[in-house]
């Protein structure tokens, strides 16, 4: 039940909110990127976003056309609907508290603290290596890439 549940919300955690650090999807040109994506299409709350985020970069693609989002290459998620972000949106908020922990675990191992796993669930130890996993695989794809941006350049 927890891979279920827990997987998909890590998944979308690490596209919606890991940012640049751990390698989540952000548009170049919105800096609220998923809100504005999820009003894809209404105008007036895509003004309210604009609104409530002033020291924010906006789109201005966005500002001519509440859609424009659609085809655009630089839609980090391009191939999900605004429905199938604000589902990830909700999946993450109704997981956050155990995503958190789950990071703050590892966060703690690799910078050496030692930490007592014989304290935590079979499911603790389950969603525990699967947020290992997600983070080394985008440190790996990451490092891949800055190498072959390097053998480009050197």
């Amino acid at each position: 039940m927890i891979a279920e549940i827990f997987v998909p919300a890590l998944r979308a955690y690490f596209e919606r909110e890991g940012g640049d650090f751990y390698g989540g999807n952000n548009c170049p040109d919105e800096g609220s990127f998923f809100e504005m994506y999820e009003a894809l299409g209404d105008r007036e709350r895509q003004e309210r976003i604009r609104e409530d985020s002033p020291g924010v970069h906006h789109c201005s693609m966005l500002k001519v056309s509440a859609n424009a989002c659609i085809g655009c290459q630089k839609n980090p998620v391009r191939e999900k609907s605004p429905e199938d972000v604000r589902r990830d949106r909700e999946v993450i908020e109704e997981n956050i508290p155990v995503l958190e922990h789950m990071i703050a675990i590892c966060e703690y191992i690799r910078m050496g603290f030692v930490y007592d796993l014989k304290e935590i669930s079979p499911d603790e130890a389950f969603a525990l290596r699967m947020t290992w996993r997600e983070i080394t695989g985008r440190e790996r794809a990451e490092n891949a890439q800055m190498s072959a941006l390097r053998g480009l350049t050197g």
